[in-house]
């Protein structure tokens, strides 16, 4: 077809920054999240920052819903299901000190209860679900749980660049998993992958996947049944000079 028959618009009528949207399915119900900065601010320096969902249930949309709100800095934000119930993840400062980015936590809200999965003076970021499975960047190391329970955490892939910024855990219906990453070399963006070893319960070996001659804008990765990896970037050459912004 050439257009959406059955949309539904998520949020209506008001006049606060929403940004970070994240939307997952469990095959029959659908869950929408995303951060509201009470100021407009995009980076949500100012103000307060609240956690909004709404799902889809049977084929009905619930009200808004406040998952978690008078936050400081959020940084990001995903979702998934577990055992057919919607949870949420978060990485969020827990002081109001902007200089500093040790404070930044990873949050875990199943139900009415709120987790706070760490408290250890790192840098705590990238929260990223697969599944039950909730992973995140710290100490040049990935970290993963399983539904939630800090008891379980492992590193499943170290002595990682801390210039990286942000990764990806891609899949198939056939058990495979990867890790897909980016980081910045002398020539460009590199695009590498680790993959699933379950014997060691880790990923294992850097493989580049693709090399890109510029700045990457933004980047998204899947896994194809035959356990190929898809990727999709967008990327712009090198100015000369940096532009107005300072960016190059």
């Amino acid at each position: 077809g050439t257009s959406f028959d059955n949309s539904a618009a998520v949020t209506t009528n008001n006049n606060d920054m929403e940004m970070m949207h994240k939307v997952v399915s469990n095959g029959d119900d659908i869950s929408v999240v995303w951060v509201q900065n009470s100021e407009n601010d995009t980076f949500g320096l100012t103000g307060t920052n609240s956690v909004f969902r709404k799902e889809c249930t049977n084929g009905n949309w619930s009200d808004i819903e406040t998952v978690d709100s008078d936050l400081q800095v959020i940084s990001n934000i995903d979702t998934s299901y577990v055992n057919f119930e919607n949870v949420v993840a978060y990485t969020a400062k827990s002081s109001a000190d902007t200089t500093v980015v040790n404070d930044i936590e990873v949050y875990y809200i199943a139900g009415n209860q709120i987790t706070q999965l760490t408290n250890d003076g790192l840098y705590d970021y990238s929260a990223k679900f697969y599944n039950n499975e909730l992973y995140w960047f710290t100490n040049n190391s990935i970290v993963r749980v399983v539904n939630g329970d800090i008891s379980t955490k492992t590193v499943v892939l170290d002595n990682i660049s801390s210039d990286i910024a942000d990764f990806e855990i891609v899949g198939n219906e056939s058990g495979n998993k990867s890790n897909v990453w980016e980081y910045e070399d002398d020539t460009g963006m590199v695009f590498f992958g680790a993959d699933y070893n379950s014997e060691t319960d880790t990923f294992s070996g850097f493989l580049p996947i693709e090399k890109a001659n510029g700045v990457v804008r933004g980047w998204d990765a899947c896994m194809m049944s035959d356990g190929q990896i898809e990727l999709s970037y967008c990327y712009a050459d090198y100015l000369a000079e940096p532009d107005e912004n300072g960016l190059p």
